[in-house]
């Protein structure tokens, strides 16, 4: 008897823990960028850590290189239709599926990293985002909000709006179709072909990302001028795309762990973001890069552009002009608040008039 039981026992705990383990998560993740890029793939890793640790090892994400399982620009077409429960991508990339996904990954002369969030989470932006991608069978989460890219790499000075004439370059989101609409040649290229296409002469000059993501790729080995500041994203907003039937049929344990993880990622994005970027431009400066600020009337020029295009698009996608105008909104009311509360961007911090000091 005491064998029997015994044994017994053994079978109905086999049979428990199989129980058990069938409501496990176990997803292959894809992403839109290399997970050896700074801040991306930071973000890309600490998610996935972060997601195990909360649910205790019931949720565990795979991360896939672009490209392994799908193209880097064809995660959202697969998590749609079902072929991925869900992938890590810049929303921006797909706005032949969802037209306003531009906006939402970041819009020229618009929101700084927190002031998105703050949208997102306390103006109802994460609601109008559902209800753009419900149709499309997709439940978007942010999952990493990081802040301004370089306004791009170029061979030769950028100084007038002439200079985009002709000029082949990388230009993805709004900001693409504003140097297009200036006379540019633009193409979007995942991150990966980018230093080949500069290197073999297809692109002139490329925008991307953060200086220490850029540093990553050796546009600087090239593309000698470096411009600053990132006008056409001051953010670019990251999510974990789900397909929304998997979603759906998660229990609210389970979803409440990986958006909680989400969050998490996002603040993370923020630190990777900034704490990377001032060691990554003393390390251009010595490697000859020429680090210059646009002047104001070529960004008043950008910002008339930037104007004319977005306006185009809120006449010609709903989505777009809900996105738009709630943003619109949001930032009508905090911008009292930004220009009361902080420092003019001109005006010395006390670090600059009292400069650290040997210990």
């Amino acid at each position: 008897m005491p064998i029997k039981r015994t044994l017994l026992c053994a079978a109905l705990a086999a049979l428990t823990a199989t129980a058990a383990h069938a409501d496990d998560i176990r997803w292959r993740i894809p992403l839109s960028f290399p997970s050896e890029l700074p801040v991306l793939g930071d973000m890309a890793k600490y998610l996935a850590k972060t997601v195990e640790s909360v649910s205790g090892g019931s949720i565990r994400f795979r991360l896939e290189e672009p490209g392994k399982i799908v193209p880097a620009l064809g995660v959202l077409e697969a998590v749609k239709a079902g072929k991925l429960e869900a992938g890590y991508i810049w929303i921006g990339y797909d706005t032949g599926i969802v037209p306003a996904a531009s906006i939402i990954g970041g819009l020229p002369f618009g929101m700084e990293p927190w002031e998105y969030d703050a949208w997102l989470y306390e103006a109802g932006g994460r609601e109008i985002v559902d209800g753009i991608y419900a149709p499309h069978n997709i439940k978007p989460i942010p999952c990493g909000t990081v802040g301004a890219e370089t306004a791009g790499w170029f061979r030769k000075p950028f100084e007038s709006v002439d200079d985009l004439k002709g000029l082949k370059i990388r230009f993805a989101g709004v900001g693409g179709s504003v140097v297009q609409s200036l006379g540019a040649s633009v193409t979007v290229l995942p991150g990966s072909e980018l230093y080949q296409a500069l290197d073999k002469g297809a692109i002139d000059a490329t925008e991307f990302s953060m200086p220490s993501i850029d540093d990553r790729l050796g546009f600087y080995q090239i593309a000698k001028y470096n411009y600053f500041p990132g006008w056409h994203q001051l953010i670019a907003a990251h999510y974990l795309v789900v397909n929304l039937d998997t979603w759906n049929d998660l229990d609210d344990v389970q979803r409440a762990q990986i958006e909680t993880s989400c969050m998490a990622t996002n603040a993370k994005g923020i630190t990777f973001g900034e704490g990377q970027q001032g060691p990554t431009l003393a390390k251009f400066e010595k490697e000859g890069v020429n680090i210059g600020e646009i002047p104001e009337p070529l960004l008043l020029e950008l910002r008339e552009a930037s104007k004319k295009v977005i306006q185009e698009q809120i006449d010609s996608d709903p989505g777009y002009a809900k996105i738009y105008n709630s943003m619109a909104k949001f930032m009508s009311q905090y911008s009292r608040w930004k220009r009361l509360a902080y420092l003019p961007r001109d005006f010395d911090s006390i670090f600059d008039v009292l400069p650290a000091q040997d210990d």
